[in-house]
């Protein structure tokens, strides 16, 4: 069972180590290793297919040192993901007629006024819609959406489920990426103070396990990633299900006379 988040340090400190490290290149071949776990968790979470290698691990420790960090700096934890932006989930296409008769004393509401479209997406039942709001985030009903310009309706939910996943997808991948190098990096100063280094020895990674961190270090907890779940794959996910089902259809169906045939 997974940590109560809670409980976590909201910073890590470790001051007066002997060296002070700042980049890839101050590490060794073996140490640039030592946080592929971490590399290869962020890519399960973000669906990347990404697996350490030279390449992964020079990006990895190149945002763990990013911003000038270096080991005599403060490891702060991201704390919880942020919350989607209006702007974020809905897509600006259309414009709806009013919402009622007399006219609505709200602007968002009057004729001509922008509307969006705002993929929901319902994980337990395999399905996708749209919700249509006013540009106060509020939901409108589709009745009054009119599409201009000669947008059609496919068109307007493609360009929806486009704008979602683009937001949806930076928003998650941004938020692991800060998690996975807040992990590197108090892994990198667990390292620095267990494994021989406040007496200038080497930073190598021992053998049989990690070292035991101190109550005021910060442990990975993977329940803290964010599993990225989009449009796309939920639709993937739907065209599946329906290929299945057509095959149990054509498995499931009655003996037919022309079954009975000599051949």
């Amino acid at each position: 069972m997974a940590a109560n988040p809670a409980a976590f340090p909201s910073s890590q400190h470790h001051s007066g180590l002997p060296r002070q490290l700042s980049s890839i290149t101050d590490l060794s071949a073996q140490q640039q290793t030592m946080c592929d776990d971490i590399i290869e968790l962020v890519a399960q979470a973000g669906k990347t297919g990404e697996v350490p290698s030279v390449e992964s691990r020079a990006g990895f420790w190149a945002l763990v040192f990013a911003d000038g960090w270096n080991t005599n700096s403060t490891n702060r934890h991201p704390g919880e993901i942020p919350e989607r932006r209006a702007q974020e989930e809905e897509r600006k296409n259309a414009a709806p007629t009013l919402e009622a008769p007399p006219p609505n004393p709200n602007a968002a509401r009057r004729a001509g006024a922008p509307a969006y479209l705002k993929p929901n997406l319902n994980w337990s039942r395999y399905s996708l819609t749209y919700i249509v709001c006013d540009e106060n985030g509020s939901a409108a009903s589709d009745q009054f959406l009119r599409l201009t310009n000669g947008l059609t309706i496919a068109q307007a939910h493609s360009d929806a489920i486009k704008h979602f996943d683009k937001h949806e997808s930076r928003r998650v991948t941004e938020y692991n990426n800060e998690l996975g190098v807040c992990w590197g990096r108090s892994r990198l100063l667990t390292h620095m103070r267990t494994c021989g280094f406040a007496n200038n020895q080497g930073l190598e990674v021992p053998q049989g396990g990690r070292p035991t961190m101190n109550a005021g270090e910060i442990p990975i907890n993977t329940g803290q990633l964010v599993k990225l779940e989009t449009c796309y794959s939920r639709i993937q996910n739907i065209i599946g299900l329906v290929h299945d089902s057509a095959a149990i259809a054509t498995a499931s169906r009655g003996v037919r006379y022309a079954d009975h045939r000599e051949t």
